[in-house]
């Protein structure tokens, strides 16, 4: 059957697999000297996302490349996914 659920050995290993990359994003963090705060924070400051709720796009690429920095591309992106 395509959409089984999944057996314990096969859920064993996920589980086994989520925890190795949750030990791995735990030391790139550490690296970074981020916490878990700031990995929460996607980078979008408060006025650009009231800019996007208010329907005014364009406004909103434009403060989020001044913000960061970011090309124009990636900032569409970005306001694309909010």
């Amino acid at each position: 059957m395509l959409f089984s659920k999944p057996d314990s050995e096969s859920d064993t290993e996920l589980r086994q697999q989520l925890n190795r990359i949750e030990l791995m994003l735990r030391a790139i963090m550490k690296h970074l000297d981020l916490s878990q705060e700031e990995a929460r924070n996607d980078g979008v400051s408060e006025g650009v996302r009231r800019l996007v709720r208010q329907g005014k796009k364009i406004e909103a690429i434009k403060r989020y490349r001044e913000e960061t920095g970011v090309g124009l591309a990636e900032a569409k992106s970005v306001i694309d996914f909010l």
